[in-house]
């Protein structure tokens, strides 16, 4: 006669038992305080394996945050039952998700989305709202932060307050006591992206970035990131009709730029003037991406090359992308080399990143100030970092400013600098794009 199964283990203290009638029962073995303890899960096979192992995953994070599980179930079995109207902690940050989506960029809306399903929900999700302590909150967050992640849990921390805001708002809970909460996280510090501000170390990345091994399309991705400043986000979603080649400009939407949804509504693009070194760049890529909508597509059901990849591609050049260089980087280089080392105004590096600048009267330019000098800056910049390519390292800490006897590109004669030339429209290159059919700004034409 086949033996009555009393135990089968999952792992990690998860396991099922089954009693003498045959029934079988989920259950967490853990130690809390020194004292061992199980806590039942639910009956198999109403709570499947996924289910059973979610509840465990939970229970631990409970005990990692320093709370009793076993009395936070009895808590929650005596709190009110949720009744209609939304009671629960998932209703009310549902609620609040839906009054302000529609001001949120998608990015955002999955950030918060992400935040709460991880480490709210298991734990709070079910629970009715008035019955959460502050107590409970603060070992959450506690417990987030315990694990490194001081940014999740700051922003945990902030969704939870607005939350329990709204719920208050609508009479669910008496106080919003998450709003007093704002010493349970050590101040916050600024953190700036990794990025390389000296000329000599900016030019041995250029080298191995110019020999980078990988995928064509990466490649590219790495070099319009530091040729058009863009975001990551801003620069993977880029589509063949954004681009105006005829003029010389990447027309990025402003649905597509960093800022609030409601602040977008309405806005002109982004104008990106596009150097001769860029123009060649998507030229060549053209010739491989030009069938597809995206200039940089993905593999598989991605339309685009994912946010990780010109990082990961920086890493395998030998850059750590947190401590050395990061694709968003990128910016805060050209930043500070175009004031330091070109000597160009903080206001037109600003707007090209941008970035909100305001005049004497404190009214913020528009997108499309200053187009003229932007572009020559980006030419200017482009043929910077050429000019590092070719250079000693001794030379490229030396340089200086636009006045030196160095010369990183042609003035045409006539003009004194290359801003006269730029606006007498013969900087080299642009002109000689506008009349290439290839460079042509309806992809049918080529």
């Amino acid at each position: 006669m086949k033996p009555v199964m009393k135990r089968l283990n999952d792992g990690g203290g998860l396991h099922i038992r089954q009693s003498g009638t045959g029934r079988k029962y989920w259950y967490q073995d853990y130690t809390f305080q020194g004292r061992r303890n199980s806590l039942s899960l639910g009956e198999y096979p109403v709570v499947g394996l996924r289910e059973a192992r979610e509840k465990s995953l939970a229970l631990k994070r409970q005990i990692e945050a320093g709370a009793n599980p076993s009395m936070s179930a009895r808590s929650a079995t005596q709190a009110e039952a949720p009744a209609q109207g939304g009671t629960t902690v998932r209703a009310n940050a549902e609620a609040w998700m839906a009054v302000h989506e529609s001001t949120w960029s998608e990015s955002h809306k999955k950030k918060v989305a992400c935040i709460l399903q991880l480490h709210l929900f298991p734990m709070l999700g079910d629970r009715a709202i008035r019955s959460v302590a502050p107590r409970e909150i603060t070992m959450l967050v506690d417990a987030v932060a315990r694990t490194g992640r001081l940014e999740t849990a700051r922003r945990l921390l902030g969704y939870c307050q607005r939350i329990f805001g709204h719920a208050e708002s609508h009479g669910r809970v008496r106080e919003n006591f998450i709003i007093k909460a704002v010493e349970v996280l050590p101040s916050h510090t600024v953190r700036h992206r990794a990025a390389l501000t000296d000329p000599a170390a900016l030019q041995g990345f250029l080298l191995k970035a110019d020999a980078y091994p990988g995928s064509f399309i990466t490649r590219c991705a790495l070099s319009m990131h530091l040729l058009t400043l863009l975001r990551s986000a801003e620069l993977r979603g880029a589509r063949w009709s954004e681009f105006d080649f005829h003029n010389a400009r990447w027309l990025v939407p402003s649905e597509r730029m960093k800022g609030p949804k409601k602040r977008k509504v309405g806005e002109p693009p982004h104008i990106v003037p596009l150097s001769t070194q860029a123009i060649e760049v998507l030229r060549q890529l053209r010739e491989v991406t030009g069938a597809n909508e995206y200039v940089f597509p993905g593999q598989g059901r991605r339309p685009t090359i994912s946010d990780g990849t010109v990082n990961k591609a920086i890493r395998q050049l030998g850059y750590c992308t947190k401590t050395q260089q990061s694709a968003h980087g990128f910016r805060a280089t050209a930043r500070t080399m175009v004031v330091e080392r070109l000597g160009w105004s903080d206001n037109v590096i600003e707007l090209q990143l941008d970035h909100e600048v305001k005049d004497a009267n404190g009214r913020a330019y528009n997108r499309t100030r200053l187009l003229m000098e932007r572009a020559a800056m980006m030419q200017d910049w482009a043929d910077y970092l050429d000019w590092l390519r070719q250079t000693s390292s001794t030379n490229a800490q030396r340089f200086r400013g636009h006045n030196t006897t160095t010369s990183l590109h042609t003035t045409p004669i006539g003009f004194a600098t290359p801003m006269e030339a730029f606006q007498a429209g013969l900087i080299a290159g642009i002109t000689a794009a506008k009349g290439s059919p290839s460079l042509s700004a309806n992809p049918e034409a080529s």
